[in-house]
């Protein structure tokens, strides 16, 4: 009883952008982590798609944390209760059988009986020995749909599981990736303070020859407080990104002696594999989990509809009764007995109308999750695509303004060194250049980031395989339209 689920149907669209697909992003010629990136449409993403960064250090704290990770073993021991529960539930294919056995001491009146006759009392002792089976016939299907439904609830803990990896991959790097940055912006401030101390003491020296006024003192002094201002932010940033790559590899923080990554480590990936959008919803992890569930909410209105129906069950039982154990064998000690039983609900008060109704609701529930999750997952791939583009561009321009500054502070060098500016003008365009190439480390770590983007919206290569066996006893459906449930009449 109840409907047949069916996947729902592949995404028409051909791309994720409503311009259509990019071929490259633009490039910074001649600059770090410049080169173009291209979009290889269908080309498959790898698991170990982290590996395109040439990053050993990296590497191997991602094998770390997925040997390690806390969360992710969670998600696996939640997968092995999910198939023991399956295991649970086709235990209702098979007859039961049980047994009992037992010695008593009794004794029997006829009181219950209404008869107060000394007579009919007698004590004795009763030694039993019986074996019960029983066997569902299931003829509706009630317990098919319940072994569904824990399959389904099976497949989807597994979905969790891949979901809970791929998802500890990208915050790995992206942990690793918030420690570079840091770093590289942390050595820059400090390049610019130690060119603003120097200012501070250069102006300080006028003031006292009556070259320069107070203000300008006062002015290089604020400079400089504003610039140490941001040392202990950017210390704290690099100790958080340090403590959470502790957790995510399954050490507490003070166990940690992870290497110290800087942004120069990290080569930006070029070729960027594209999952058509069709493939995508039976690859991504949490797609493939919303299906699951709803697959599992089908499957639970299949059994509210059996449960409204009658159920049919066999019996047979044997065993031996006797007052001493020397006669267990004797003909009259044996009993047994073989039946059949129908058992129907007449009147539940509206309760099982009421719970199929409920199934049918989480089901039309479960579906606008799944519907959610998709375009969740394509906006996501959308704007990681947009952001590489954008990315790119915002590196041409940091490149030229780099480029820009340098020129500028050799210039103003030069023209120290032949007396047409002095030392103040200097040191400013010094630190101009630091701030240009600071600006710079940013627009490099936003590619490298947004990179790692795509790569965990596309689901981080984190599927089932083809040469990997499905979980446990799930049964695959070939692609359709989903069946319509009809909601029941009041």
């Amino acid at each position: 009883m109840g409907p047949n689920f069916h996947p729902p149907a592949a995404p028409p669209q051909a791309n994720y952008l409503a311009t259509g697909p990019l071929t490259s992003t633009s490039a910074a010629a001649g600059a770090a982590n410049g080169q173009a990136q291209r979009f290889v449409r269908g080309a498959e993403l790898q698991r170990d798609w982290y590996r395109l960064y040439h990053n050993a250090a990296l590497n191997h704290l991602i094998d770390e944390a997925l040997a390690a990770n806390p969360t992710r073993a969670a998600a696996e021991q939640r997968l092995a209760a999910a198939r023991d529960a399956v295991r649970v539930m086709f235990g209702g294919r098979y007859p039961s059988l049980s047994g009992s056995a037992g010695a008593s001491r009794q004794r029997l009146t006829g009181i219950p009986l209404g008869l107060a006759n000394p007579e009919f009392s007698n004590t004795f002792n009763l030694f039993d020995l019986q074996l019960t089976a029983a066997y569902n016939l299931d003829i509706f299907g009630e317990l098919t749909r319940r072994i569904e439904n824990q399959q389904a609830l099976e497949a989807a803990a597994h979905a969790r599981v891949l979901d809970t990896t791929a998802t500890l991959v990208d915050n790995v790097v992206a942990t690793a990736l918030a420690e570079a940055a840091a770093r590289t912006t942390l050595h820059g401030l400090r390049e610019i303070i130690d060119q603003q101390r120097q200012t501070l003491a250069l102006v300080k020296t006028q003031e006292r020859l009556g070259t320069a006024l107070q203000s300008a003192v006062l002015q290089a002094q604020t400079q400089l407080a504003n610039t140490e201002a941001l040392i202990p932010d950017l210390e704290q940033q690099i100790s958080v990104a340090r403590h959470r790559m502790a957790i995510l590899t399954g050490l507490p923080p003070s166990d940690y002696h992870g290497p110290e990554f800087v942004l120069d480590d990290f080569a930006l990936p070029q070729d960027l594999p594209l999952t058509l959008p069709a493939r995508l919803v039976d690859q991504r992890p949490d797609v493939l989990m919303a299906r699951d569930l709803l697959h599992a909410a089908s499957a639970e209105v299949g059994v509210a509809t059996a449960e409204q129906l009658p159920q049919l069950q066999i019996t047979a039982g044997y065993g031996r009764d006797a007052l001493k154990i020397s006669t267990f064998n004797s003909p009259p000690a044996k009993q047994f007995n073989l039946g059949i039983g129908l058992l129907a609900p007449i009147f539940e008060g509206g309760s099982l109308r009421a719970n199929k109704q409920r199934a049918v609701d989480n089901y039309n529930a479960a579906a606008e999750d799944y519907r959610a999750t998709v375009l969740n997952a394509f906006d996501q791939v959308a704007d990681a695509m947009r952001a590489l583009q954008h990315d790119a561009t915002r590196l041409a321009a940091r490149h030229r303004a780099r480029q820009a500054a340098e020129a500028t502070a050799q210039l103003v060098l030069a023209q120290f060194r032949a007396g047409a500016a002095d030392q103040l003008a200097n040191r400013a365009a010094q630190v101009d250049l630091r701030r240009a190439e600071i600006s710079y480390a940013d627009a490099r770590l936003a590619r490298l980031v947004d990179t790692a983007t795509l790569m965990r919206a596309l689901g981080g290569g984190w599927w089932p395989k083809a040469d990997e066996p499905p979980p446990e006893g799930l049964t695959t459906t070939p692609l359709a339209q989903p069946i319509p449930i009809k909601t029941p009449s009041p």
